[in-house]
């Protein structure tokens, strides 16, 4: 009987779809401010995290992280803090902004994600496995949170006394902050798309 698996080329090519969430999920709202109120932010989430577990699925075939017991671990803790914050995005979905105890907790797992995320990154780094480019996307997508924090600090500063232009300030900082990750997450899946995974070495 055939089992039906999903090849990196197949991860890739869908992480490719999932990659522009950061950028089109913040700005959509914006515009049609009824989706803040809706399930929108739940469901475009959703498929946003499970594309780049699938991604992260793929490194792990990639053996990305090395032969390390704690990179092993690592990889792993980054899926299941995005399947946590998976829940998140249902709960989001079934009921917006609920603003719950459980919908708190589960909400943090979105910073905690893109924290081990840049563990990852490093650790991808370290190990050396990937060669060229492809070797420091992980850690670029890890950077993401604190970029986009330095990137809101430093708006933040400049805007304070441009009353003019304060208004646009979030805009602008959405803006940087979702063409940073949709080019980081589009790479991340073209890497896990490209990149020939390693043969097993045969027993003699």
């Amino acid at each position: 009987m055939n089992q039906f698996t999903l090849t990196n080329r197949t991860l890739g090519a869908i992480g490719l779809l999932g990659a522009h969430y950061m950028l089109i999920a913040p700005l959509l709202p914006m515009r049609y401010p009824a989706l803040a109120q809706s399930a929108f932010d739940g469901l475009v989430g959703l498929f946003f995290m499970l594309t780049w577990m699938g991604s992260l699925v793929g490194l792990i075939r990639l053996n990305a992280t090395g032969n390390s017991s704690f990179g092993y671990f690592m990889i792993r803790l980054n899926l299941l803090t995005l399947a946590i914050a998976n829940i998140w995005n249902i709960y989001q979905a079934l009921d917006p902004n609920a603003n719950t105890v459980l919908y708190r907790i589960l909400d943090a797992f979105w910073p905690i994600c893109m924290v081990v995320m840049l563990l990852v990154g490093i650790i991808v780094v370290r190990a050396g496995t990937l060669r060229g480019w492809r070797r420091y996307v992980p850690l670029a997508v890890g950077m993401w949170l604190p970029l986009t924090a330095l990137v809101g600090k430093l708006m933040g500063s400049a805007l304070v006394h441009m009353d003019a232009v304060a208004d646009n300030g979030t805009l602008y900082i959405l803006l940087i902050s979702g063409a940073y990750a949709s080019i980081c997450w589009s790479l991340l899946a073209y890497l896990v798309w490209t990149t020939p995974q390693p043969q097993p070495i045969s027993q003699m």
